[in-house]
């Protein structure tokens, strides 16, 4: 996900459920940095009140 800019998405509905619901993606896709990503809680909330 972070180790090179991509022409096409690369973030799947299920995935983005997954980070909505708080879980943590791991991108292992550079073979060497493990790259976390997680939504904070200020993100979470902005998007729980913008979907209302």
């Amino acid at each position: 996900m972070s180790s090179a800019f991509l022409d096409e998405a690369n973030i799947t509905l299920d995935d983005l459920k997954f980070l909505l619901d708080g879980g943590i993606l791991v991108d292992l896709s550079d073979g060497e940095y493990i790259h976390p990503f997680r939504l904070s809680s200020d993100a979470l909330n902005y998007i729980q009140h913008r979907l209302k």
